[in-house]
């Protein structure tokens, strides 16, 4: 379901907005719509291990999708210095979080769609800057500063 909505998912001209759509109509949509399959398939949290394993060849198809649509984002220069499978594997786990947040009830009421674009628009823009290299993140701003 979640494969065939993201491949079902018109594209635009501006393949940054159209990464952060399908985060908030198809994978938001996708995780509140089937709750129970969002943690069988997703989050691998609710079954037995085997269950989970059923739906392995799913997800792989839907992250192939979700590369797609981030290979776009690649071709106009707005990944900065990360990979296609970097860059698909950190927006596949903000959408994830979002998503147990929001299962959760710890969003603000109504708000849910707005803060997904938010979040979703913030790390996109963010791929286009150069990911910090060697150590970590607190180390190399303060070899910058």
């Amino acid at each position: 379901m979640l494969g065939a909505a993201i491949a079902g998912l018109p594209t635009t001209e501006d393949p940054a907005a159209d990464v952060v759509e399908a985060g908030v109509s198809v994978f938001r949509c996708f995780a509140i719509g089937h709750p129970s399959l969002f943690r069988i398939g997703v989050q691998q949290t609710m079954g037995p291990p085997e269950l989970a394993r059923d739906f392995a060849a799913a997800a792989a198809e839907a992250f192939v999708g979700l590369e797609a649509r981030v290979t776009r984002v690649e071709a106009v220069g707005l990944l900065g210095s990360r990979s296609v499978r970097d860059a698909a594997c950190e927006l596949h786990a903000l959408c994830e979080g979002l998503a147990a947040v929001e299962l959760r009830g710890q969003m603000t009421s109504g708000e849910e769609p707005r803060i997904w674009r938010d979040a979703l628009t913030a790390l996109v823009a963010g791929f286009a800057l150069a990911a910090p290299t060697g150590g970590s993140g607190a180390t190399a701003t303060r070899r910058t500063q």
